[in-house]
């Protein structure tokens, strides 16, 4: 068995940048379980979209072990808040009811962590929430998978 060393570099917590795909955008996953590594193909003209979200409202519960009778099931979920209620954020925030999620999270470290795949998506929770104390939108996602959080090659 091989040593787990000291990293090198400050290690910081948090979230820094949230993106997104729906999973009929993916054409391809290559999927390396032994190194936890995943390299996503798209459909043509397809990519990444950004979330301005703010960073001090992540909540991640990414890689919850849960033991079932078919092997360790993997649950995730994502929730952040959109600031500043805008008609035009509202409309694209209810469009996300009944859309299947694959996730791009970026650290503050500069690890790129996937949730999500093409056959076992994320998914919006609940109903969007206008937060007036907050003057914005609460956004909850959640998801399972069979092996832990991929990271982007």
């Amino acid at each position: 068995m091989s040593e787990i060393i000291k990293h090198t570099g400050d290690n910081l917590p948090g979230i820094k940048k949230i993106e997104y795909c729906f999973d009929s955008e993916i054409s391809s996953e290559e999927v390396n379980l032994i190194d936890n590594e995943i390299i996503i193909n798209f459909v043509s003209e397809k990519d990444w979209k950004k979330i301005y979200f703010t960073p001090e409202t992540v909540v991640t519960n990414l890689d919850d072990e849960e033991q079932t009778p078919a092997g360790i099931i993997y649950n995730n979920s994502l929730n952040f808040k959109v600031p500043k209620e805008r008609k035009e954020v509202s409309a694209k925030l209810l469009s996300f009811n009944s859309k299947n999620f694959i996730f791009k999270l970026t650290t503050q470290n500069g690890s790129i962590l996937i949730v999500g795949r093409k056959d076992n998506p994320i998914i919006k929770i609940g109903n969007l929430k206008l937060n007036t104390g907050f003057s914005g939108y609460e956004l909850n996602f959640t998801g399972q998978n069979h092996h832990p959080v991929l990271f982007l090659v």
